[in-house]
């Protein structure tokens, strides 16, 4: 699914709607098996390759899809916003989805390609430096389709 960005929204809310939509989406791949999806939705090797491992084993244990209705999401703090890259700290509640105590609060970088097409590029802990995002959304070789194998 492509998430592209738009006019005439305030951009912390575009970036929560972004964020949120390309979030649930990899879930959903996991959730279905999809490696064709998740290589949609992640826009780097690395990221893509932890979701191929976690597909090729069968995938996390859902109690339902994963989907906005079911698992709550907001973003906490804008960190960078950028025509090519944005990081936000946020908030995720997988409870009810996953049916254990799984809440997430977490760093994300996100890429734009000049289309404002945007993929995930990075899943990091809270407690990661600006300099590490910062490494992450200045990578010269960077696709909104990752470059790794199925």
């Amino acid at each position: 699914m492509a998430v592209t960005t738009s006019d005439g929204v305030d951009r912390a809310t575009e970036l929560t709607a972004i964020a949120a939509a390309l979030n649930i989406n990899r879930l959903a791949a996991i959730y279905n098996l999809d490696l064709e999806a998740a290589r949609g939705i992640v826009g780097t090797d690395t990221l893509y390759s932890l979701d191929r491992v976690i597909i090729n084993n069968g995938g996390w244990r859902f109690l339902e899809e994963p989907s906005l209705a079911n698992i709550p999401y907001h973003v906490n703090e804008v960190f960078l916003d950028r025509p090519d890259c944005a990081v936000v700290s946020t908030f995720i509640d997988l409870r009810d989805t996953l049916g254990f105590d799984e809440t997430e609060e977490q760093i994300e970088v996100i890429f734009f390609d000049e289309a404002g097409t945007a993929s995930l590029a990075g899943i990091l802990p809270l407690t990661a430096t600006a300099s590490t995002w910062e490494m992450i959304c200045d990578e010269d070789e960077r696709t909104a389709v990752p470059l790794g194998e199925p």
